[in-house]
């Protein structure tokens, strides 16, 4: 008679399936890492494209005479920014704030330069959330009377004499 032996050599069906379960785990999760790390790239290099935009712009702003400065991006009595530009070739705005130190000193002021554009999956980084460059009702999620953004570029700037 032949006897079957129960120490035969290799891995039963649900040792296998275990296997395979564990598998598809484990590269479900490195998926989602590979996801994740793809959309931080595109924001961060749309965040670098939109600082070299702000930074150029801040550039253009510190050529110019202080008294062209106020004569050109005075802002409106409403609070709107003094002025808005596209940030080609993204979609999106950026939004100029000049703030005028009249508390003492008026030979100084500060230039605020804000980014809200439009990422990957419609997500609009910024509070200009309908990219506009006009602040509506709803928008200014801090309430700080102007768009926030992580693009943002601020400098003083001092009459010269």
């Amino acid at each position: 008679m032949n006897k079957i032996s129960r120490n035969s050599i290799g891995f039963t069906l649900v040792e296998l399936l275990l296997a395979v379960l564990i598998l598809g785990f484990t590269l479900v999760g490195l998926l989602q890492v590979f996801i994740r790390c793809s959309v931080f790239a595109e924001i961060a290099q749309s965040k670098s494209a939109v600082m070299s935009l702000l930074q150029g712009r801040m550039e253009d702003i510190r050529q110019r005479d202080y008294a062209d400065i106020v004569a050109l991006y005075d802002a409106t009595a409403s609070g709107d920014p003094a002025e808005t530009f596209d940030l080609d070739p993204l979609t999106g705005k950026a939004a100029v704030y000049i703030t005028q130190f009249n508390a003492g000193d008026d030979n100084l002021m500060q230039i605020k330069i804000v980014g809200s554009w439009k990422a990957q999956q419609d997500r609009i980084m910024g509070e200009d959330l309908d990219l506009d460059g006009v602040e509506d009702t709803g928008e200014d999620v801090d309430g700080d009377g102007d768009f926030s953004s992580m693009a943002m570029v601020i400098s003083c700037i001092a009459a010269r004499y």
